[in-house]
């Protein structure tokens, strides 16, 4: 049912290119990804409810298909009072990782102090019964690295080398 999917959105700041074990080329992010504030469409996320078993991707504006594909999360935990705490990586190799990264050093010089940001993605399972813009319980499945802020609470940044 479309009423039980949701988007919550944050900002995103700047990324830094390291190397995986296998020495291949990441950019590696960390940051807050989610908290229970209201977000600009009204809508607000319990985050003791959330569910991060099925957290697997990093995407690219909500796209589905392969080559939107740009990271995955390398831990995620609960921080009390504050939100999900995310680290991830994108995708060396990948085209779109590689445009994403581009356009956020054309955006660390924006006048208007424009950034990209963060999008949690997943199923709701519970919704509060007095108001339904409070998701209670929901499955997180995916982030997406987008143009439109709509959580200003929370925040991703660069992993620093060393």
């Amino acid at each position: 049912m479309t009423q039980n999917k949701f988007r919550f959105f944050a900002p995103v700041d700047d990324f830094q290119k390291s190397k995986d074990q296998k020495g291949n080329d990441i950019y590696r992010v960390r940051g807050i990804i989610s908290d229970d504030s209201i977000d600009s469409d009204g809508e607000s996320l319990v985050e003791e409810g959330l569910d991060f078993s099925e957290f697997n991707w990093i995407n690219w504006d909500h796209k589905k298909e392969p080559k939107f594909l740009i990271g995955e999360p390398v831990g995620v935990k609960r921080i009390p009072g504050k939100g999900h705490f995310m680290e991830g990586i994108l995708y060396g190799d990948s085209e779109i990782a590689k445009q994403a990264v581009d356009l956020m050093k054309i955006l660390s010089k924006s006048k208007r102090g424009n950034k990209l940001s963060w999008s949690v993605e997943g199923q709701v399972l519970e919704r509060d019964l007095i108001n339904q813009n409070k998701v209670k319980k929901a499955k997180i499945t995916a982030v997406a690295l987008c143009p439109t802020p709509k959580n200003g609470n929370t925040w991703a940044e660069l992993i620093q080398k060393g």
